[in-house]
C-alpha cells in the first residue's frame, strides 16, 4: 500500500480536548512521500528528537509540516497536551502518500486503553490502531503484552498501515477488531492520492474529544471506563494550486478585473462620473446621464436636463450653448459686433448696426441716415 507520491498537499492535524480530560502527548511521527520525521521509536533513530544528528524538536520539522498551533511533546521535557493543529502542504504533481501517527495517553493508566474504527474509510485512506509497546512480545497472545508494529515505526518508514485494530490481544478475523485485555493504544491515519500539474492537496487530520458531526470514517481511542475519548478523522481536498494574478492587490483577480493595474477599479467599487468603467460592468458612467442623451456632465453635457443640448448637437441661434463648447450662438454673429440675429441684430453684416448702438439726438448724423442703427424697429429715432 506504500506509495511515494508527488503532491501539493496540506496535512492538518487538529486536536481538541474536553474539560478535565487527562490527555498527554507521548509520541508522534510523520511520513511524507517516504521521508520520516519521528519524536521517538526504535527504527526511526536517524531522526529521533535528542539523538545525534536528529531533530532537536518540532522546530526542526520542514516548512511543509506546520506544528505551530499544536502542543506536541517536544524536547523541552515539559508536559504537552497534544491538542492543537498541524498542517502539511505539498504541491508537486504525481503520486503521494502522507501519514500521521499519534500516541496520546488518556488517563492515569496509559496501559488501560482500547481502540475502535467506525464506518468505512474513503478511497485512498488507510489507518491503524496498535500497541505502541512496553514489555515483551507475546505475538498477539490473548492477555499477553504485545509489542505492536507502531512502536517499531515500520509503518512510518514504509508508509504501510494495515487497517486493523491490534493491541494486547489476538487479532479478530473479519472485522479487524481485537477484543481482550486493554493495552496502550495509539492511532495512525494516512492518504494515498495523485495530483495533476497545478493541483494542491489539503488533508485535514482531526483528533477531537468529540466525534465528527457527519457519519464519516473515524478512529476512537478510549480509556477503560470511557471517561476520556479522542477521535481521529480526516478529509482531503484537491484543488487548483495556481494563485490567481492580482497585480493591484485589490482582491479581484486579473480575469475579473477590467484594470488590474489600478486598485480603484474593480467589480467591488461604485461607479464614478469620470469617463471610466470603475465597476467593470462594461458600461461607462452609468447613472450619470439624466436626460438619456448618451452624454454625462463629466462627459461634456452642459445641460443634463435637456437631451437636445450635448456636445454633438448643432449650434442654433437661440441664446443657448447647444453644443456645449462654452460659446453661445457661435456662427451667428457674422459682423462680429457681439450681437446675433436671434438676440436683436437687425443687420448682421454691419458691425455698427446692433442693439448696443447709441444713435444720439435729433439732428445728429445717425438721426438723419434713414437707417435703424440701434435695431429698435424705428428709423432715425433718438436714444
Amino acid at each position: 500500500m506504500k506509495k511515494y507520491l508527488s503532491i501539493i498537499g496540506a496535512l492538518l492535524l487538529f486536536i481538541v480536548g474536553g474539560a478535565g480530560a487527562q490527555i498527554e502527548s507521548m509520541d508522534w511521527g510523520f511520513n511524507i512521500d517516504g521521508t520520516t520525521y519521528c519524536y521517538d521509536g526504535l527504527d526511526c533513530t536517524f531522526d529521533i528528537v535528542g539523538f545525534s544528528g536528529g531533530l532537536t524538536g518540532v522546530a526542526d520539522l520542514p516548512s511543509t509540516i506546520d506544528t505551530s498551533a499544536i502542543d506536541l511533546i517536544d524536547s523541552d521535557q515539559l508536559i504537552h497536551t497534544g491538542l492543537g493543529t498541524s498542517q502539511i502542504t505539498i504541491d508537486t504533481p504525481g503520486a503521494h502518500f502522507v501519514l500521521v501517527y499519534l500516541d496520546l495517553d488518556l488517563g492515569n493508566n496509559a496501559y488501560d486503553e482500547n481502540g475502535l474504527d467506525v464506518n468505512s474509510p474513503l478511497f485512498g485512506q488507510s489507518w491503524e490502531i496498535d500497541e505502541p509497546g512496553d514489555g515483551f512480545s507475546g505475538n498477539g497472545t490473548l492477555g499477553t503484552t504485545y509489542f505492536g508494529d507502531l512502536l517499531q515505526f515500520g509503518f512510518v518508514i514504509d508508509g504501510v498501515l494495515d487497517n486493523k485494530v491490534f493491541y494486547d490481544a489476538v487479532e479478530q478475523d473479519g472485522t479487524g477488531q481485537s477484543l481482550g485485555h486493554d493495552g496502550d493504544a495509539a492511532m495512525a491515519m494516512g492518504w494515498d492520492f495523485e495530483l495533476a500539474a497545478g493541483e494542491r492537496a489539503v488533508i485535514n487530520f482531526t483528533v477531537s474529544t468529540k466525534p465528527t458531526s457527519t457519519p464519516a470514517f473515524h478512529l476512537k481511542q478510549s480509556d477503560a471506563d470511557g471517561t476520556n475519548n479522542v477521535y481521529l478523522y480526516s478529509t482531503i481536498d484537491i484543488s487548483d494550486s495556481q494563485a490567481p494574478v492580482d497585480n493591484d492587490d485589490d482582491g479581484f483577480p486579473a480575469d475579473a478585473d477590467c484594470n488590474d493595474n489600478d486598485a480603484a477599479i474593480n467589480p467591488g467599487v461604485a461607479e464614478q462620473c469620470d469617463g471610466i468603467d470603475n465597476d467593470c460592468d462594461g458600461d461607462i458612467d452609468e447613472g450619470f446621464d439624466a436626460d438619456g442623451d448618451s452624454y454625462t456632465t463629466c462627459g461634456g453635457d452642459c445641460d443634463d436636463g435637456d437631451d437636445t443640448v450635448k456636445p454633438d448637437s448643432d449650434e442654433v441661434c437661440d441664446g443657448a450653448d447647444n453644443n456645449c463648447d462654452g460659446t453661445i450662438d457661435e456662427g451667428y454673429d457674422t459682423d462680429g459686433d457681439g450681437y446675433t440675429t436671434c438676440n436683436g441684430d437687425c443687420n448682421d453684416n454691419a458691425p455698427d448696426i446692433n442693439p448696443g448702438v447709441v444713435v444720439g439726438v435729433y439732428g445728429s448724423a445717425m438721426c438723419s441716415d434713414t437707417i435703424d442703427n440701434n435695431c429698435d424697429g424705428l428709423i432715425d429715432s433718438s436714444n
